[in-house]
């Protein structure tokens, strides 16, 4: 499986149960929303966050915190439009399912069917773009990157031009903005129109979406919100985030809108309206890797249950984060629940957990997990040499070592040096964890899941080990370091 430390995928397999009926949501819990949220916003030093809670398209909740500027402190309101990052991959994932209803394309078809000049073409799959299984590198990552200078297709093509792959396609899992630029420009090629028009004809308009655009046309959006950074050295401390050009996002980050007109998408894509039922849940199937184990990657989603701090109960969610140099967004759908939030924020995260701390504390705020009869006591059938080889790797990684004869390649494949460095910023400050238990497992047929709950300093976090049962190797830890967008 191909989870890092710290990437967007979560950990635990996919829980196929489907639940009976929704649980019901009462108008107080709606109503503990706010002050919660507040709480998290001071907390996280959060300078503006716009948020929606739907169910069944219908908004349940939806509210501002903070400010969209700097100099006359406008308050945020929920009509306030922020760039949503790579939840831009969805739409273009969709899309190219359009295509394909349409008969212009095959998933299976080879990029080099499309755009040729496009480095491994003939060996990648258009499945393998969406999928994130085709082994192509991070533009982003490439020597000679600059996301302040002019960017486009061309260029990101010529930073990667002479990269090899990092695995045969199909073969492995590794999260690439390279892909969804790939597909971009299959769309255009294929569609006959830019992607810009394509989006708003075929995605926008069906949806509904009046209030969506994209960087481009940031300077013509009315109730925009600037985007805001931390301080390298005083992360307490934000300032307006240098622009990044366009260029460099387009069809992997660079759509611009509101949490109303994201659940409108949300909406539109689950009855039918932008795909058919069938390829909707093609698009929520997770990639399963040779071995058989899940990358909990779709198209352009990700496919995980909820395990966070102070819960371990499994609701299923679809979802995806989003960044960009001001801009954090999360777009979560619980599907057994029928409910939806959308979390966008005008601050850029570092090493802080930032959009899953607000979206913790949204579901528990609506779904308060039960208090166990004692938090400390170890559940039953405890495995204590997996809980000894936990400890071992969890105190490694607070020092900053990343054991590589514990961790799957697959999961190795995605962690970067940054990610490991936000991941001991975050958590050795508070030192050793001074009490370790262990609270459930699970097993599947590939994987076993062991969910720790780690004391520090502050409150305890729930840890989550995932290994598999074939190599013996980790293939999913949580927290992760630092979500990558």
């Amino acid at each position: 499986m191909a989870v890092l430390l710290g990437l967007i995928v979560p950990l635990l397999a996919l829980d196929e149960t489907v639940a009976p009926s929704p649980p019901q949501i009462e108008q107080k819990q709606l109503d503990a929303l706010t002050p919660a949220i507040r709480r998290e916003c001071e907390q996280q030093k959060i300078w503006g966050l716009a948020i929606a809670v739907a169910r069944a398209g219908h908004i349940l909740y939806e509210h501002g915190f903070g400010f969209k500027d700097a100099d006359k402190l406008q308050p945020i309101d929920p009509e306030t439009h922020f760039e949503i990052g790579s939840i831009t991959k969805q739409f273009t994932a969709a899309a190219i399912l359009q295509l394909k209803e349409q008969g212009k394309l095959s998933l299976d078809d080879a990029l080099a069917k499309y755009v040729p000049g496009f480095p491994h073409s003939s060996e990648i799959s258009i499945r393998q773009l969406l999928n994130q299984s085709s082994g192509l590198t991070e533009y982003a990552s490439e020597q000679g990157f600059d996301e302040h200078q002019p960017g486009g297709f061309e260029k990101i093509v010529a930073l990667i031009e002479k990269e090899p792959l990092k695995f045969v396609p199909g073969e492995s899992w590794a999260y690439s903005n390279t892909n969804y630029i790939a597909l971009g420009r299959v769309i255009e090629v294929v569609s006959g129109e830019s992607y810009r028009q394509y989006i708003q004809h075929h995605l926008f308009d069906p949806a509904g979406m009046s209030e969506s655009a994209t960087i481009d046309e940031e300077n013509s959006v009315k109730n925009m919100a600037i985007g805001f950074a931390s301080e390298p050295d005083k992360p307490e401390h934000v300032v307006p985030a240098l622009p990044c050009d366009p260029g460099w996002a387009w069809s992997a980050g660079y759509i611009v809108s509101t949490v109303g007109d994201l659940e409108k998408w949300n909406t539109a894509l689950k009855n039918g309206r932008i795909i058919f039922p069938a390829d909707y849940a093609l698009m929520t199937k997770p990639f399963q890797l040779p071995s058989g184990s899940s990358a909990h990657y779709g198209f352009g989603l990700c496919i995980g249950t909820y395990f966070d701090r102070g819960s371990l109960n499994d609701h299923v969610r679809f979802w995806h984060l989003g960044g960009t140099l001001g801009f954090s967004a999360g777009d979560f759908v619980f599907p057994n629940d029928d409910l939806d939030f959308l979390i966008l924020t005008n601050q850029a995260w570092k090493g802080r957990p930032g959009i899953w701390d607000i979206a913790s504390t949204v579901f528990e705020t609506i779904f308060p997990a039960p208090p166990p009869v004692d938090l400390d006591l170890p559940a039953p059938g405890e495995n204590l040499e997996v809980t000894k080889r936990f400890t071992a790797v969890l105190n490694a990684l607070l020092e900053g070592v990343l054991d590589r004869n514990q961790f799957s390649p697959e999961l190795l494949n995605n962690v970067s040096s940054e990610q490991l460095r936000s991941f001991v910023a975050r958590f050795k400050p508070f030192g050793r964890p001074s009490k370790i238990v262990f609270k459930r497992q699970l097993n599947h047929e590939d994987e076993d899941i062991y969910f720790y709950r780690v004391s520090f300093l502050e409150e305890p976090t729930n840890f989550v080990l995932q290994i598999n049962k074939k190599s013996g190797l980790i293939d999913g830890f949580f927290p992760p370091i630092s979500p990558r967008h």
